[in-house]
């Protein structure tokens, strides 16, 4: 049989575990608009050949990744930026036995200490990457706070995560 006691206390744990339900959900809504990406591109950036006899110079055009964005929150502890970019591969080097494989590689880093404000944030893909594996054939930048995605954008655009779909190599889209 249950006393007074035990219903008081059990509506209070309900109470506070909904407190926290509701806070949870509002700090979701408050963190859902904290980031607008105003623009995503991805562009040649030339670089002048600095040593004439580095084997390992290959093209100098370099490209640049570049996401520029809004933060509306007043502070962000952390902001995690990912950058996304799928290559397809040249026909003319695929073995015909074997299915068109597309190599997904992805660019990472955090920043702390994030003001609100307009902030842009860029990474870089060597020029023999693009040698070797092709043209880009899609792009994305991802930003999360605390493990929640805030925002996503696409280029093309689309609704789908297609960079979700295949295994990210990293190491190859540089800060």
């Amino acid at each position: 049989m249950a006393t007074w006691h035990h219903i008081r206390t059990a509506a209070g744990l309900l109470a506070l575990v909904g407190a926290f339900g509701v806070l949870d959900a509002a700090a979701q809504a408050d963190a859902a608009g904290a980031i607008r990406i105003r623009l995503l591109e991805a562009r040649d950036l030339t670089k002048p050949n600095l040593r004439e006899n580095n084997p390992n110079s290959g093209s100098e055009d370099w490209y640049r990744l570049t996401a520029e964005f809004d933060t509306s929150r007043p502070w962000l502890d952390d902001l995690e930026v990912t950058f996304f970019v799928m290559f397809a591969p040249d026909a003319s080097d695929a073995d015909m036995r074997t299915p068109v494989q597309f190599l997904l590689l992805r660019g990472q880093t955090t920043y702390v200490n994030v003001k609100r404000g307009n902030h842009l944030t860029e990474m870089y893909i060597h020029p023999n990457t693009i040698e070797r594996y092709g043209r880009i054939e899609r792009m994305a930048v991802v930003f999360k706070h605390q493990g929640r995605t805030l925002a996503a954008e696409s280029d093309p655009a689309t609704r789908e995560a297609w960079w979700q779909q295949l295994s990210p190599v990293d190491g190859l889209i540089l800060k």
